[in-house]
């Protein structure tokens, strides 16, 4: 197994852990409400709750590991949406830029 490693310091991660943190509260208050009074929620609302909880700590997961991670095998980018991996031998070069983000 390969072990990929961040070449650089990344205060900011704390933000993801914090959105992710806050998503996982509120999904366990709301859930925690419509348990108390299972009897009058109507079954859309319990469905909805769980696609939208999917959906966020799906998100937030994702986001948390974003970045630029390296390793013996080559260079791997993470992002929200996709992670792509590319080998040592196809990198010509680095080009470097502002975070959009921060």
């Amino acid at each position: 197994m390969t072990h990929w490693t961040k070449p650089y310091d990344d205060p900011w991660r704390i933000v993801a852990v914090a959105i992710a943190s806050i998503g996982g509260l509120v999904f366990c208050v709301a859930a925690g409400l419509m348990a108390a009074s299972w009897q009058t929620v109507p079954p859309g609302a319990a469905a909805g709750l769980v696609a939208f909880a999917a959906v966020w700590l799906t998100f937030a997961w994702r986001f948390a590991r974003t970045g630029l991670l390296i390793s013996k095998v080559g260079i791997r980018m993470r992002w929200v949406h996709r992670t792509r991996t590319v080998g040592w031998d196809q990198v010509w070069g680095f080009q470097t830029a502002r975070d959009v983000l921060v």
